[in-house]
């Protein structure tokens, strides 16, 4: 879909028009057709009697030769009180425009022309209208032309760029394994900040070697395709000296390794790198509308496979900061290569403070299903930034505690630190083993297993990776530069 905007209305240019109105509003328009087609729908829509009338209701005319569709939108305005009402009421309209087959179609906003509900609306109607149909021999692209009909000419640009943003991380997830490597995934990387003002530097198997990043060398050891570290610095506020970091989980593919996972748990493994997904949207959606901070991001790219090389339940690894972990469960490996990933961005990049998401834990999907992200933070400004983003983009957060005693879950009789706490609390002992290598600067982790994938067609998203995270860090960031 290819969204304008326009402050005329004019007939004959349209297959479809959308006209938006409050269920108990009977509006006054100038056109005397659009005001016959609606004096019919109204009655329709407020017919208590008639429980399932739809809340979108089709009136075809003929203006002149030309047959139109009005496509009558009601709504409460009670019911769109949050960004996420806000987004799937206009991702359930554009499966509805789509039933039409239009080529082109007018939006007319009305009262919902306003900045509060804009965001929202041009983002559900581009998240509604998404889909990956890359492998489907019969599929036909098709592009809908909609105009937004406004009083007054609207900036939209930014919220198409923060939309497509997550269109980007939503493919990245949704790509088959076989088609994303680590190599694959940076060299997509290269491709999306090619002539932007993002820095992308890639370090191969070798001088990852040399960096001394031995967590993250040990869960790539048992796969054929080598290791990929990414690098993006987005240097959009040079009057400031601060620099956030971003960390994002890529695994391009988890079979668990040894603590092999069952082939059901392993069919949506190409969605272990939805972390890094976030990230690189994120990034996008900073440099596709100039914003102003100060972002540098990695991403430690990875499979983590079986062979005769893969490291083993009892083995002790030395990370990059020099603590010892011992190996309980191969099948934790996303937060070895956190661990070597923090350190890099710490002590390398001199990020003031950090945020790292990844698709860390199934109790984080036991606890929170689909539809919740927990996360624990050491720092306040950072949670409140990250409870606003989500607030605002409607991507649902909920911050979790930070606690000794469950800490001390990850303590190892024979290491410094163990890579699982056991059957209890395993979202938090695996955030809070990330925490360890954070070097006491503020520092905020994500768990986003359950939400960066949905196996339910919702109306903002089809089944498969949903992109979230990269809104909730865009305007997360916007909010610490504020």
């Amino acid at each position: 879909m290819n969204i304008g905007n326009s402050i005329k209305l004019e007939l004959d240019q349209y297959d479809s028009i959308i006209v938006l109105c409050s269920k108990n509003n009977d509006l006054s328009l100038d056109n005397e057709e659009t005001r016959k087609a609606l004096d019919y729908a109204l009655p329709r829509v407020n017919d208590d009697k008639n429980k399932k009338i739809s809340n979108y209701i089709n009136v075809p005319v003929m203006t002149g030769d030309k047959a139109v569709t009005y496509i009558f939108g009601f709504y409460d305005k009670e019911e769109l009180e949050t960004s996420f009402d806000v987004q799937n009421y206009f991702g359930s309209l554009v499966g509805h425009i789509k039933k039409e087959r239009p080529n082109k179609v007018a939006l007319c906003l009305g009262e919902l022309e306003t900045k509060v509900y804009l965001e929202s609306l041009v983002q559900g109607l581009l998240l509604g209208d998404y889909s990956f149909d890359k492998y489907k021999s019969e599929a036909v692209e098709r592009t809908i032309e909609l105009d937004l009909i406004s009083k007054e000419v609207l900036e939209l640009e930014d919220y198409i760029q923060v939309a497509k943003s997550v269109c980007l991380s939503r493919n990245l997830v949704n790509e088959q394994a076989n088609q994303k490597t680590p190599k694959m995934l940076a060299e997509k990387v290269v491709h999306v900040f090619e002539n932007t003002n993002v820095k992308v530097t890639l370090f191969n198997k070798k001088e990852i070697e040399d960096m001394n990043m031995t967590a993250y060398l040990t869960v790539a050891r048992g796969s054929s395709n080598e290791p990929v570290m990414m690098v993006m610095e987005y240097k959009g506020n040079p009057d400031s000296d601060e620099l956030l970091g971003l960390v994002g989980k890529g695994l391009t593919f988890d079979t668990g390794g040894y603590s092999l996972k069952p082939t059901a748990s392993m069919l949506h493994m190409k969605s272990d790198m939805g972390g890094a997904a976030a990230v690189i949207g994120a990034m996008r959606a900073l440099t596709k509308t100039n914003a102003k901070a100060n972002v540098t991001a990695v991403v430690a790219a990875c499979d983590n496979m079986l062979s005769a090389d893969a490291y083993l339940p009892g083995d002790i690894v030395t990370s990059k900061s020099g603590k010892t972990i011992e190996i309980m469960n191969t099948d934790a490996e996303g937060r070895l290569t956190l661990a070597d990933a923090m350190t890099v961005i710490i002590n390398d990049y001199k990020v003031d403070k950090v945020i790292d998401i990844a698709t860390l834990t199934g109790a984080a999907v036991a606890a929170f299903g689909e539809i919740v992200a927990p996360y624990i933070a050491t720092d306040d400004v950072l949670a409140e930034a990250i409870n606003i983003s989500g607030v605002k983009c409607g991507e649902k957060v909920w911050r979790m505690p930070i606690d000794p005693q469950i800490k001390k879950l990850n303590k190892s009789e024979i290491a410094d630190i163990k890579n699982t706490g056991g059957k209890f609390c395993g979202m938090m002992t695996a955030g809070l083993f990330v925490g360890e290598f954070n070097e006491g600067i503020p520092w905020l982790h994500l768990d986003i297993a359950g939400t960066s994938f949905t196996t339910a067609k919702l109306p903002i998203c089809t089944k498969g990776g949903t992109g979230f995270g990269a809104r909730l860090l865009y305007y997360g960031i916007l909010e610490l530069n504020k």
